[in-house]
């Protein structure tokens, strides 16, 4: 369970709270930069993930037709 909640704390990061008197009320979290790219692919993945699969499935198919000629 400890692996779990180590993944869970890197792919959230660390919770920094705004400053006493700030006009915020929330704070943000900090992403070690590993976990910044992974949501960058992740975010890219799920918007354009109609035209990535055919994508990977026809330069699969030109890698077969080529190998096999």
């Amino acid at each position: 369970m400890k692996a779990k909640e180590a993944i869970k704390k890197w792919w959230e990061g660390k919770y920094v709270p705004e400053p006493p008197g700030s006009p915020m009320l929330m704070g943000s979290y900090e992403r070690h930069w590993t976990s910044i790219a992974l949501h960058s692919c992740v975010s890219f993945y799920l918007a354009h993930w109609k035209w990535i699969w055919p994508f990977l499935v026809s330069v699969v198919g030109l890698m077969i037709v080529i190998t096999k000629g």
